[in-house]
């Protein structure tokens, strides 16, 4: 998603310049090496304002990479930086509950919300 769609069985078609800017971003990375893609990454601290130096500086790494790539970064990250980069995709991130829990989650939730009379 972002500037073009692309299957996820196609980014190991591409040499990738991952950007995040993520807690944790171990899992994004096992699941790219897990589709054999063949990826640069560029780790940022966790709700990084990105300064004009780094976003160039993306820019110079980007343009480093071979004809067919891709600048690849988080759902989240995409929103901050789609104005500021062009050609930027990201992957979509879906949340699945396990084992019945998003009922209980739903509970838990409703129990914590009050009515306002």
């Amino acid at each position: 998603m972002g500037s073009k769609e692309i299957s996820t069985t196609d980014i190991a078609n591409y040499e990738v310049l991952l950007i995040t800017g993520i807690a944790n971003p171990k899992p994004f990375l096992e699941f790219l090496s897990n589709l054999n893609v063949n990826f640069k990454h560029l780790e940022f601290a966790d709700h990084h304002h990105f300064s004009e130096k780094e976003i160039n500086d993306i820019k110079t790494n980007f343009d480093g990479l071979t004809s067919n790539k891709l600048l690849l970064t988080t759902e989240k990250d995409y929103v901050r930086l789609h104005d500021k980069l062009s050609d930027l995709c990201y992957l979509p991130i879906e949340t699945l509950f396990l084992n019945d829990s998003k009922n209980k989650f739903d509970t838990l939730i409703n129990s914590h919300l009050k009515e306002k009379v």
